[in-house]
């Protein structure tokens, strides 16, 4: 029995041995690093947004046009947008946008009607640089430059005219059309949010401030405003200009992988 129990230890001390070195061991108990997400994403889709403008400068001449000057602050636009991933560059992407709207208000005074408008239309190249903030939900953050067009109308007259007097009528001082329009260019930084529900569909709120400026290599007369098209107008007062801070919410389809 003796000689048994001296047999099993041998066979088995070892064992005893190699659990205390599995102790010793340099194992590293640090936690993993989480591998930060890329952003990646190629689509397109529909906006819907309000671009807030101070519109003293807008409403003071043409409540000269009409004797009315009560359109509102901000303006709706819509539009579309278009963007692509640089598959050699991390987290960056080029884009496209296009977008317009305004405000416009009609009227009775006396017996003529008044109808009046002010427009805004933008377009051009956006690039912006994508941080995830966790997965399928991303932070955008860029710059948009492009150019665009402002301009107002306003439009008096009886609501009727006799065929053969349309000329007369027309010629009188209660009846007109006034169509001033000017050329712009301008620079927005943007920050949006971005929500991928699936892989291939996104909701993005957006908003950026519209910096607008004459283009430089235009001529003197598209740096001006202008008037029926035909004729430039000077001293145009400073604040006939569409810097505003923009809203902005898109719907995009595409593929999005973040």
């Amino acid at each position: 029995m003796k000689k048994l129990f001296l047999l099993l230890l041998f066979v088995f001390s070892p064992l005893f041995s190699q659990d205390d070195d599995l102790d010793q061991l340099p194992f590293d108990d640090e936690p993993l690093k989480k591998q930060r997400i890329n952003y990646f994403a190629i689509g397109g889709g529909y906006t819907v947004g309000t671009l807030r403008l101070n519109l003293d400068d807008y409403n003071s001449l043409l409540g000269q046009f009409s004797g009315r000057n009560e359109l509102g602050k901000n303006l709706i636009m819509h539009g579309g947008a278009a963007f692509t991933g640089i598959p050699f560059i991390k987290n960056f992407r080029l884009g496209y946008h296009s977008y317009g709207g305004g405000l416009s208000d009609d009227y009775l005074i006396g017996e003529s009607n008044v109808s009046q408008e002010l427009r805004v239309s933008l377009s051009g190249i956006n690039a912006d640089y994508g941080y995830v903030l966790f997965k399928n939900f991303a932070i955008m953050g860029g710059f948009g430059l492009g150019w665009g067009n402002v301009n107002m109308r306003v439009a008096k007259g009886n609501a009727t005219y006799d065929w053969n007097m349309i000329k007369d009528d027309l010629s009188d001082a209660d009846n007109y059309f006034i169509f001033a329009e000017k050329k712009f260019m301008y620079f927005n930084p943007t920050l949006s949010f971005e929500w991928a529900t699936t892989n291939f569909l996104m909701f993005r709120a957006l908003i950026n401030y519209n910096y607008t400026f004459n283009n430089p290599i235009a001529s003197a007369e598209d740096k001006s405003w202008s008037i029926n098209n035909v004729a430039q107008i000077n001293n145009a007062p400073r604040g006939l200009t569409p810097n505003g801070l923009y809203f902005e919410f898109g719907v995009f389809l595409g593929l999005f992988n973040y």
